[in-house]
């Protein structure tokens, strides 16, 4: 089940999406995962701009989680879907599986019938998440190891 953001330690600053979407899977504190993503790229924290989908998923990894790359492409051919359209129509397994995914610019990640990021800052209804509409272009199924 997707976890409300735990910012011990962050208030003061705003939150990246890749590491809130990690903390919302696996419910290590935001503050610890935005260390680990500057420690990653090489960085000082305030530095870090953003990270990579290979980012993410070796974030995941050494917390000893492991991902299964979805194939959007063999999926939904060229043309791609949205989120909701992808959120709606996941296999079984898909939905009760944790889900990481981005669009072009951004990073959530699902679970059952709730979504969140570093906006939501905690899991909303799919129904209710306002990133829906738009091209979903990379997603993982999520699971420990």
């Amino acid at each position: 089940m997707l976890k409300e953001l735990d910012f011990s330690g962050w208030e003061p600053n705003p939150s990246w999406c890749v590491p809130s979407a990690i903390s919302m899977i696996t419910g290590i504190p935001v503050a610890f995962m935005h260390m680990r993503a500057a420690f990653l790229q090489s960085k000082r924290l305030k530095d870090v701009k953003g990270l990579l989908p290979s980012e993410a998923v070796l974030l995941l990894s050494e917390q000893g989680w492991k991902t299964i790359p979805i194939d959007l492409f063999e999926r939904y051919g060229s043309e791609g879907t949205t989120v909701g359209n992808f959120l709606k129509n996941r296999t079984p397994y898909e939905f009760c599986m944790p889900i990481l995914f981005m669009n072009t610019d951004h990073c959530m990640c699902a679970h059952y019938e709730y979504a969140g990021d570093n906006h939501t800052k905690k899991p909303i209804r799919i129904k209710d998440f306002h990133y829906l509409k738009t091209k979903i272009t990379n997603a993982w199924i999520v699971y420990k190891n």
